[in-house]
């Protein structure tokens, strides 16, 4: 049965938060506090003038006139110290132990005094009627004031700053959008090697330029810039793809699977693999893929596989697992196609040197499109940073992101298409024991962080060892435990997102009981799919997350085949509506008591692994409602601009009657947001997202008026007293980062029968607090689903709420 659908029943209300009450901070001695900043932001600029008096600029280049600050805020601060209406401009920001940070600012000469008579307002100027000095929570904020150095302003790990005497690297140059040309002309005359424009990385509020010089140059071209550089990093991403073995199989049974199969026509929706190529000449392969869609990143490289690595990805994206199809009878029909997009290099081709893998993805991902524009299309990638974790925003992620979002450069214009993309987190790396290859020791890697993107963990149900010599080994992990070869963002902080977001099978490793090394490659402990071929094999083990995320895109696809008027926002929403703990997970969640420690396992396997049957349909007592809607989080000049209500059409009689019986609602968010890469991102979320979304269901004994008041501070000043609302799985803390937000409420279906509306309501992000940006009145669109189980119980709820659906009112805007 088709899920059923009530976003028509909308009623979008002005919205207030109720939750924007400032925070409290430390009392100060204001005249003290005030005299002391003042002599350090003095002495601040006595020692940049210092500095800058003795950079060695060539003639032509003029002397740079403004000053970078370092700026110490409390823990208690909200991360601004800006002023961009004087120009005074703030960029790398960095966690102290204390929980401050330390935020870098550039002032320009002729404003030097603008934060100067701010400080000192604050220390001598009137109280206020409620006694609280001028500029209170601006100042109150600010610890000290520091001379500026080349490490304040690096972004990343201060182990990886390259050293004075290093040789030259590529840097990644964080310059103001307004400001890049001018960098970028800087730097040649400063004779550093400058990549090509099509390199940069744009963001909303920086440009980042790849840029190849020594420690000493790059110094010279930020103080130089005046201010146009605002945070500086690396440049280059070490991708790498995991290696696979090979195994022949007769090509007579590829042949008879390759006839079998109904293949597609041209008007389906195609999975976009992004790997190191495919080779089309595979008989499982080659009727999906038209010549017309092998497509390459550098044209040198040419589009066949050169390592098998795509091949095998292509098969499982294509038709799953082969182990089964291979030796049956089965007459299986593809709904998708495929696109190839050549991403890594061949063996001894130079590889993407000087370059962004975030940019590259990109470009490769435009590169189908313009081919043909008119296709739905899943983006899938297993690629992966080899040493870089995931623990926060990278221009990567964040290039995924702006995939996703349709992102656009241009306020004024509206976003491009919406893109569902499907990373996989990456693989823990070969150990010589089992303790080395644990993958709490292995957080998840770059891209994988991406907020807007479905990331992609392992699962294993393989676990019987059957081949020759192996015999005494022993499978690592049981049936249903989290893949010994997936990685996990355990390690990540708390307010990073919740990674992965689902789990497919991704294979098992293999101990054995004489102490030899582990062993993660045993065919009989992974999927099998198509190899390369021709004078290769015909097929190949395949396994980790490689393999996981080539089913998630084909699970994808089959989802776009059947309901194409859903949004990528909506398949992402229903593949982790359908998905499920295993009884293995299931047991690990029951057997802590804590949300908190119930949200740490979530990093560990999702949401659990997906139904394609629950993400097509509904059956009578297991169900999805869901909702597709467009909100303009913000209003065009402060505050929030609305919120979603949805009256519920429950089967009230039906829930009644099941008295104290346990009935099992699970609400699924999923939004795209527009990133903002900037190094405060690492340290609070709302300075990455464009906007955020929450979902709040009415409690049991409030009446609908009620629910709105409590919720909306615009319906009432005062807000009614709320029950506490338990029964949920993670609870509403449970929620920092990231763009979709699941959570589960299980308990007597009498209890729910009284919970009949739902709220979407915004929450802060920079479109909001960055008013120059121009995108306050952007719209963004959203996916709510439902899902109501009433596991074990014979009982129709499908009917009932279809007829409550028909005899609704549709409510206005």
């Amino acid at each position: 049965m088709r899920h059923l659908e009530f976003g028509g029943f909308v009623s979008r209300e002005r919205y207030v938060s109720r939750n924007s009450a400032p925070r409290e901070g430390a009392v100060r001695n204001r005249v003290a506090h005030a005299q002391r900043l003042r002599e350090e932001y003095a002495r601040a600029f006595e020692d940049a003038e210092a500095i800058k008096s003795e950079l060695n600029l060539p003639a032509e280049i003029k002397r740079p006139e403004g000053t970078y600050v370092v700026v110490t805020q409390t823990a208690d601060g909200n991360g601004k110290v800006d002023l961009p209406s004087n120009g005074i401009r703030q960029g790398t920001q960095r966690a102290r132990a204390d929980g401050g940070r330390d935020i870098v600012i550039h002032v320009p000469q002729d404003k030097r005094d603008v934060l100067e008579a701010i400080i000192a307002e604050y220390g001598g100027g009137p109280l206020s009627v409620k006694g609280n000095p001028p500029n209170q929570a601006r100042v109150e904020a600010i610890e000290a004031f520091r001379a500026f150095t080349l490490a304040g302003i690096w972004r990343e790990n201060r182990a990886r700053l390259p050293g004075p005497d290093a040789d030259s690297v590529w840097w990644g140059v964080w310059c103001w959008p307004d400001c890049a040309t001018d960098v970028r002309a800087l730097a040649e005359r400063l004779r550093l090697t400058v990549g090509a424009p099509e390199r940069d990385m744009v963001f909303p509020e920086a440009v980042v330029v790849p840029i190849h010089g020594s420690c000493v140059g790059i110094e010279l071209l930020i103080w130089a810039s005046d201010g146009g550089v605002a945070e500086l990093g690396t440049w280059v991403d070490d991708a790498a793809v995991l290696d696979t073995l090979d195994r022949t199989e007769q090509s007579d049974l590829v042949m008879d699977l390759a006839d079998r199969v109904v293949w597609p026509g041209d008007d389906v929706p195609v999975v976009c693999l992004l790997d190191t190529g495919a080779n089309r000449a595979h008989p499982l392969i080659e009727p999906a893929l038209s010549p017309d869609d092998l497509h390459t990143v550098e044209p040198g490289w040419g589009v066949d596989d050169h390592d098998g690595h795509g091949s095998g990805m292509s098969g499982i994206l294509l038709h799953g697992d082969l182990s089964s199809r291979l030796g049956d009878y089965s007459v299986p029909v593809l709904r998708h196609r495929m696109e190839s997009v050549k991403l890594m290099p061949p063996p001894g081709a130079a590889g993407h040197e000087g370059h962004n893998y975030g940019s590259v993805t990109q470009a490769a991902v435009f590169t189908a499109e313009m081919a043909r524009p008119d296709r739905a299309r899943v983006v899938c990638s297993a690629v992966t940073a080899r040493d870089v974790a995931g623990d926060y925003p990278t221009r990567w992620s964040a290039a995924l992101d702006q995939l996703a979002c349709g992102w656009t450069p241009d306020p004024l214009e509206g976003p491009e298409p919406r893109r569902l993309i499907v990373q996989a987190i990456g693989n823990v790396p070969d150990g010589r024991t089992a303790d080395e290859e644990d993958p709490a020791n292995h957080p998840g890697v770059d891209p994988a962080q991406a907020w807007n993107v479905l990331t992609v963990g392992g699962v294993t149900f393989r676990t019987e060892i059957s081949d020759a010599g192996y015999e005494s080994w022993t499978a690592r992990v049981c049936a249903g435990e989290a893949s010994p070869h997936a990685r996990t963002s355990e390690a990540w902080p708390r307010r990073s997102p919740v990674k992965p977001d689902v789990v497919f099978e991704a294979g098992n490793r293999a101990d054995d009981p004489a102490g030899m090394p582990p062993q993660g490659r045993l065919p009989s402990l992974s999927s099998v799919t198509t190899g390369r071929g021709g004078t290769g094999p015909w097929v190949q083990p395949f396994n980790a997350t490689s393999a996981a995320t080539a089913e998630a895109a084909r699970m994808a696809a089959r989802i776009m085949a059947e309901h194409p008027d859903y949004w990528p926002e909506t398949v992402r929403a229903l593949m982790v509506h359908s998905a499920r703990w295993t009884p293995a997970m299931q047991a690990r969640l029951d057997a802590v008591g804590r949300s908190t420690a119930r949200s740490n396992l979530r990093r560990v396997f999702g949401y659990g692994t997906p139904d394609l049957e629950r993400a097509l349909g509904s059956a009578r007592n297991d169900l999805a409602m869901l909702a597709q809607a467009e909100m303009q989080p913000f209003a065009k000049g402060k505050g929030f601009e609305e919120a979603h209500y949805y009256p519920l059409p429950w089967p009230v009689r039906e829930l009644q009657d099941l008295g104290d019986k346990s009935v099992r609602l699970k609400i699924v968010l999923s939004y795209f947001v527009e990133p903002n890469p900037s190094s405060a991102a690492k340290l609070d979320p709302i300075a990455y997202q464009s906007h955020g979304l929450r979902f709040d269901l009415q409690r049991r004994y409030e009446g609908y008026n009620e629910f709105r008041r409590a919720t909306n501070k615009a319906m009432s000043k005062t807000a009614p007293k709320r029950e506490t609302d338990e029964g949920w799985l993670f609870g509403e803390n449970s929620v920092s980062a990231g763009s979709l937000h699941v959570d589960i409420w299980e308990g007597p279906a009498a209890v729910l029968a009284a919970r009949r509306a739902i709220a979407v309501k915004p929450v802060g992000g920079w479109w909001g607090e960055r008013v120059r940006a121009g995108r306050r009145e952007r719209k963004t669109r959203y996916a709510l689903v439902l899902g109501l189980e009433a596991p074990g119980i014979d009982v129709d709820l499908y009917a009932p709420i279809e007829t409550a659906i028909r005899t609704m009112v549709p409510v206005g805007v």
